[in-house]
């Protein structure tokens, strides 16, 4: 079992604290089975998404698996709205995870889009260890998988169908009230997606793309020194990334940066693949 430095826990306790967060978050959390960590997320009122977590539901509470550079500022913007509810928002603890075997799948709750991974909190968990590869690879796990986790400078800044949470199972539209949810409601029932998440494949001597790093596609406008992207990298792991292009292009389609020296003009990084399909995810509503 190896410590997941890049992420956080958040557990909310106490005896609201399973109808507190189904009012805050985008999945249906009464639809969980046991011992799963659902992909959901936590939306503005304009339904842009704040923060992607992983939640579980057990005896303890709810537990919120964000990223570890938005646990303390999602612990302490969750405060206001526990007011009048019977709950506790704790401090941000260590998560572990692993590859799940004939051991670990017994003891550990696993990850419902990916049951090949489980995933614990700290306390929980026993004879951790650092492993900066084992890091690599479950964060290149979750990139191959879709699972969209954003840094704080991309946080509202997508809905989460941009995200790729319908096909991860972690949105519903009609669970009932939760911040967003009318507008992100609306919108799926206008089809009026404007944007999606793609799977890049990269080419060998691409730069490095760093979250929020902007990509163009062919015929993007660049008159008069204009810079008009087509989307923006979430994360790269590797030879592949995870970026939000418009939702116009598909698999095959190729993607751009800009050269070190504008003069040079673009270079090509990469193609757009399909992400894999997700084996009986969470039912969206």
């Amino acid at each position: 079992m190896q410590r997941l430095p890049h992420l956080n826990a958040i557990r909310i306790e106490g005896q609201d604290a399973l109808a507190f967060s189904q009012s805050q978050v985008t999945s249906d959390l009464l639809a969980l089975g046991p011992d799963q960590w659902q992909p959901a997320a936590w939306c503005n009122a304009q339904g842009q998404v704040i923060v992607v977590m992983l939640v579980r539901v057990s005896e303890s509470g709810v537990d919120w698996v964000v990223p570890t550079n938005q646990a303390a500022s999602t612990a302490r913007a969750l405060s206001p709205y526990t007011i009048g509810r019977q709950v506790r928002v704790g401090a941000p603890q260590p998560v572990m995870g692993d590859w799940s075997s004939p051991q670990t799948g017994k003891e550990h709750p696993r990850l419902a889009h990916d049951p090949d991974r489980v995933l614990v909190v700290a306390e929980a968990a026993t004879n951790s260890t650092d492993d900066p590869a084992g890091v690599a690879s479950w964060r290149r796990a979750d990139l191959d998988a879709g699972l969209a986790w954003l840094c704080p400078e991309l946080s509202t800044r997508f809905l989460p169908q941009s995200l790729g949470l319908e096909r991860l199972g972690g949105l519903s539209y009609k669970k009932g009230c939760y911040p967003g949810q009318e507008v992100i409601a609306k919108i799926h029932y206008r089809g009026q997606i404007k944007q999606h998440l793609v799977l890049l494949s990269l080419h060998g001597d691409s730069p490095t793309l760093s979250p929020d790093h902007p990509v163009y596609a062919t015929g993007d406008d660049r008159d008069s020194g204009a810079n008009k992207p087509c989307g923006v990298i979430i994360e790269q792991a590797g030879d592949h990334a995870l970026a939000v292009v418009r939702a116009t292009l598909s698999t095959g389609d190729a993607l751009y940066t800009d050269s070190a020296n504008g003069a040079n003009g673009r270079i090509q990084v990469g193609e757009i693949n399909d992400l894999p399909t997700v084996e009986n995810p969470t039912p969206v509503s």
